[in-house]
């Protein structure tokens, strides 16, 4: 049981927290935001002193009988709510037992015939730009959308990477994170590292002024934005969903393991997940009739 004032003290404080975080985009930022304060002035609605399981529950079901809020909705401010309570309380019971159905609704992936249109767009651009500086954001977004693609990396991991994290020697490169999140990885293919070492040759166009692996124009550290922007100005060249997102080159990823025969534990282990059941769904889509297509990815590797 929490004392809501203390509650409300404690979200306006983690969101002007998340507001000045690089490791979020913006996107994530106002979701968490607008869960957050929907939830606060429900709280100042209800005039309730105190917040225990009774008080969630009541709401999630205020999120579905008067907002009409779809589950997935529902799951997600639940998910925003166990961040903010295990963050400040280090503690999400508050949450705990509190089931949201879930939805039908599948990761979505993209085709390999998609995915191969994309890398051709951009292997296209490096070898048309003359200017060095600007052929060096080809060449980052290049090693950046293939070792999600092939490693199946988060997109807020592979933005904090440093340049010491990946090990030419070894083939491998270095997650880091929290519990299983915290991984090594073995780079698959000699044409991803070479895609990372022509990075590296024109990364000190750009000056850069930190150690992260990926950065911007300014030198500084790559942001979630300004990647997924990066990726819809591809996508627009070649003529493919604007809807498409890069978190879908990871799902992709995941159905193809099962598809090659991988286990649930190699699954969970290689995409950094903490719970086992959250690889269920891709096991799911890769047993899917509808899913014809086989992601063998090897043509995309240079093998």
């Amino acid at each position: 049981m929490y004392d809501v004032k203390n509650i409300i003290a404690a979200v306006n404080d983690y969101i002007e927290t998340i507001s000045h975080s690089n490791d979020l985009s913006k996107a994530t930022v106002k979701a968490y935001m607008l869960d957050l304060n929907v939830f606060v002035l429900w709280l100042n609605k209800k005039e309730v002193p105190f917040i225990d399981n009774g008080v969630m529950r009541e709401y999630i079901n205020y999120l579905k009988d008067e907002l009409h809020l779809k589950n997935s909705s529902i799951r997600r401010k639940v998910a925003s709510f166990k961040v903010f309570f295990l963050k400040y309380f280090d503690d999400d019971i508050i949450c705990k037992k509190i089931n949201v159905e879930k939805e039908n609704d599948l990761p979505k992936t993209i085709s390999i015939e998609n995915i191969s249109k994309i890398f051709k767009i951009i292997e296209s651009e490096i070898i048309n730009f003359d200017s060095d500086f600007h052929k060096s954001f080809c060449v980052r977004d290049y090693a950046i959308l293939k070792l999600i693609f092939c490693l199946g990396i988060r997109v807020g991991e592979i933005t904090n990477l440093l340049i010491n994290d990946i090990d030419f020697t070894s083939s491998t490169v270095f997650i880091r994170g929290t519990g299983l999140r915290e991984r090594y990885l073995q780079i698959p293919s000699e044409y991803i590292l070479s895609s990372l070492k022509e990075w590296l040759k024109l990364r000190n166009i750009l000056k850069p002024i930190s150690n992260y692996l990926f950065i911007s124009k300014r030198g500084k550290q790559l942001t979630i934005d300004t990647l997924e922007f990066s990726f819809k100005r591809y996508l627009k060249m070649a003529e493919l969903d604007i809807n498409f997102t890069i978190n879908m080159l990871r799902h992709t990823y995941a159905v193809c393991l099962f598809e090659n025969g991988a286990d649930f534990k190699d699954v969970q282990k290689l995409l950094g997940h903490e719970d086992i059941e959250s690889v269920n769904v891709y096991a799911e889509m890769s047993l899917k009739k509808s899913h014809k297509e086989s992601f063998d990815i090897s043509s995309l590797l240079g093998n």
